[in-house]
């Protein structure tokens, strides 16, 4: 198949549904694809399985193509933006938001994930990637369900 993901980023409250938005790339058709996930909540091992949206008939799905001059400039407002990998020191708690993001490139992956803020030395990516999601919805939005 010619498509293949490149970003995905999650929400996944403790109480509510999960939400994922999934950026796609075509070969074929050379353009990106968003997807908008929307499925019920899943216990955390649940979670950690690579399909956790197993059971459709209980999801929203939503999707669009998305201008790639648009995505790159976030992208590169992302890649400017550099943080400390490890020992960050993490909030720890049981309630609230769990989010996270996963960058995919032929066999180079990233992926980060925290609860509720975040580590604070994660701020200014934390608060990119808020402004990200907030331009995927308004992309969504444009796109009669």
């Amino acid at each position: 198949m010619g498509e293949f993901e490149i970003l995905k980023l999650w929400e996944n409250p403790s109480f509510g549904p999960n939400l994922q938005w999934i950026i796609t790339y075509n070969r074929e058709t050379k353009s990106h694809y968003l997807r908008q996930i929307k499925g019920p909540r899943q216990p955390y091992h649940e979670l950690i399985k690579k399909d956790w949206f197993e059971d459709a008939k209980h999801l929203i799905y939503r999707g669009t193509e998305i201008d790639e001059s648009i995505l790159f400039e976030w992208l590169n407002n992302a890649n400017d933006i550099a943080i400390p990998l490890i020992n960050v020191n993490p909030l720890v708690g049981y309630d609230g938001v769990s989010y996270g993001f996963e960058w995919k490139k032929y066999d180079a992956t990233s992926k980060l994930v925290w609860w509720s803020d975040g580590p604070s030395e994660w701020k200014l990516l934390i608060d990119w990637y808020h402004d990200f999601v907030t331009w995927l919805k308004l992309e969504l939005n444009k796109v009669d369900i």
